[in-house]
């Protein structure tokens, strides 16, 4: 949304922001932003084509993903108060500048994603003023470390405060693991099959214990589950006690 406004200035479409909202909690990707602007009606022609144009584009780039992707206009009622131009360029600036997404990829696991910060919660208006919450995910503190950097830059360049916050400690794999060939074995016995071990790019509370105790061993195993995160989420109730038998003889065979 933040670009579409940019893509505004940039076509000479004059137009005033009221507010800039979108996200429902900053540890789940947003799947909806609003914008809400005064322009002068001479230029609706404008505005409808620009719309028209920057979602053809949105579809050409991610319409085989995004399935239900959708940009509207919708006319309302003319908002009592209007953010003052620089604010508006500021709140754009942080919204275009700071890192969100993939940060860095794991130079170890080819196509793991060590690290990312995802922009959760965004809401820009005259009466409650700005506020923005990321999540910033990494298995390397020293990333971790990085992005507060970058987006506390951001924020200060802008004029804003910024608090990083309590963010989930960095969990980095541990190649010399011993609960992992044990879950293996548990899990190759009691289902006939092999486990898949796969590296996830995920926020987990096992950071916390890694990083007051380094030297627990831990995994992580649990049941399926399908678009983590998002407003998707969903549970497959068949894989739980699958997780609880697997769970139950691994703790039986810790020495």
């Amino acid at each position: 949304m933040a670009n579409l406004l940019r893509y505004f200035t940039e076509a000479q479409l004059s137009y005033e922001l009221a507010s800039l909202d979108g996200g429902t909690a900053e540890d789940l990707i947003p799947s909806s932003a609003t914008a809400t602007i005064v322009y002068s009606s001479d230029d609706t022609s404008l505005l409808e084509t620009l719309v028209k144009t920057y979602r053809d584009a949105l579809v050409e780039s991610y319409g085989d993903v995004e399935t239900s992707l959708d940009l509207r206009v919708s006319q309302v009622a003319i908002p009592e108060w209007i953010l003052m131009e620089e604010s508006a360029n500021h709140v754009l600036a942080y919204a275009l500048g700071i890192d969100n997404g993939v940060y860095t990829m794991s130079g170890n696991t080819p196509g793991f994603v060590e690290s990312s910060a995802n922009l959760g919660l965004f809401t820009a208006n005259a009466n409650d003023g700005f506020v923005a919450q990321s999540l910033i995910r990494s298995s390397e503190p020293s990333a971790i470390d990085e992005i507060v950097q970058q987006h506390a830059k951001v924020a200060t360049d802008n004029g804003f405060e910024t608090d990083a916050g309590n963010y989930i400690a960095a969990w980095s794999y541990k190649a010399d693991s011993k609960l992992r060939p044990l879950c293996e074995k548990v899990y190759s016995e009691s289902q006939g099959k092999d486990i898949r071990e796969v590296s996830t790019h995920t926020v987990n509370p096992c950071g916390w214990f890694a990083y007051n105790n380094a030297g627990l061993d831990i995994i992580s195993i649990g049941p399926t589950i399908k678009n983590a995160r998002t407003t998707n989420e969903s549970l497959q109730l068949s894989s739980v006690p699958v997780t609880w038998h697997v769970l139950a003889d691994v703790l039986a065979g810790v020495e």
